[in-house]
Formats: structure tokens, C-alpha cells, sequence
């Protein structure tokens, strides 16, 4: 993939294939995109807004872009490759109907562990 930041343009190995927020598979519209420059050997970055082209999300979300480490010129070099996707909304666990009749706590509980786990805090 090519994408034009100013005068300049850059590869990028994938477009996102779903959506953080609503969690289904899309093919995002790109809205906008930066190249944040870093020291020599920390890397650039590459952010692209992107738009869940769904009528029921329509959320923007930020991909973010690194490029990969040149061992050998001890720098980083070439291509950006999708690193992450923010804001990330995790995913609602799916408990049977029977057990949160029998335990409401443990329904909570697992809810506030599963969201935990899903922003990555454990």
C-alpha cells in the first residue's frame, strides 16, 4: 500500500481488515494520515485516521505504522508495518443467559476481567 504525507510517499504493508470499535470486517476509508519523525535510530511512524465505513459505527480509529530495524546500518529502514489500532474497544463477552441467572457477580466480574484483558492491563 502507498500513501502521500506532503511532498512525500510511503509504503505500508496492510489496511486494517476490521473495525476496533464495532469489531466487524471492514475495508476502512483512509481520512488522514502524518509521519511523526523520530531520532535516527528510534524510527518513523506513520498514523492514518481511518473511518469504519458501516452505517451503524462510522467511529474514526488510528492505525499506527513502524518500520522495521536495519540490523546491520543499526537504524531503522524501509517499509512501515501495522503496529496498532487505537481506540481499541474490546469485545463483549458472550456469557450463556443460564449462568448470569445464577450468578449476576460472576457476570461482572468476568465482564470487568475480559475488559481488562482487552485494553491490555493484565
Amino acid at each position: 500500500m502507498r500513501i502521500e504525507i506532503g511532498v512525500d510517499r510511503y509504503e505500508y504493508d496492510v489496511n486494517p481488515d476490521h473495525c476496533p470499535t464495532c469489531h466487524h470486517a471492514i475495508e476502512p476509508v483512509i481520512i488522514s494520515s502524518n509521519l511523526v519523525e523520530r531520532e535516527r535510530r528510534k524510527g518513523n511512524t506513520i498514523e492514518i485516521i481511518f473511518r469504519c465505513p458501516r452505517r451503524k459505527c462510522q467511529y474514526a480509529f488510528i492505525a499506527g505504522y513502524c518500520q522495521k530495524y536495519n540490523h546491520q546500518y543499526h537504524m531503522p529502514d524501509g517499509d512501515f508495518f501495522l503496529k496498532h489500532l487505537l481506540p481499541h474497544t474490546p469485545e463483549e463477552p458472550n456469557i450463556p443467559e443460564e449462568v448470569a441467572k445464577i450468578s449476576p457477580s460472576y457476570v461482572l466480574i468476568f465482564s470487568q476481567s475480559a475488559s481488562a484483558e482487552g485494553h491490555q492491563l493484565v
